[in-house]
């Protein structure tokens, strides 16, 4: 399995999240971005499992090309959507420009002195 890696402007972002301990866990795109499982070959990208004593944390390094990205279980490629076992955002903690309203930058203009 390989990471996208379609645009030379993409960021590596290294992301670490809990799960089952012994997991085989791949994320992929989020369906949002209009992605076919049928891609899952090219945009599959492995979480490795720390080594003890941190069993039950795994490490991937995504690209942002997309914010969101879907976890599943095992190493096939899934038959659907549905059997995803959490979600990833690339940017979790971070406030970006795109998650800030128009109206809400007003409102915010609207009370700075």
């Amino acid at each position: 399995m390989t990471k996208h890696t379609g645009n030379d402007s993409v960021a590596d972002i290294e992301k670490t999240f809990p799960a089952e301990s012994g997991l085989i866990l791949y994320c992929f795109p989020d369906q949002r971005y209009g992605v076919s499982l049928a891609d899952w070959d090219d945009d599959a990208v492995v979480a490795d499992e720390q080594d003890a004593p941190n069993l039950g944390r795994y490490d991937v390094t995504l690209d942002d090309t997309y914010r969101y990205w879907m976890v599943f279980d095992g190493a096939a490629q899934p038959a659907d959507w549905d059997q995803w076992v959490d979600v990833i955002d690339v940017h979790d903690g971070q406030l970006r420009a795109a998650d800030i309203s128009t109206d809400a930058i007003v409102k915010i203009n609207q009370h700075r002195s």
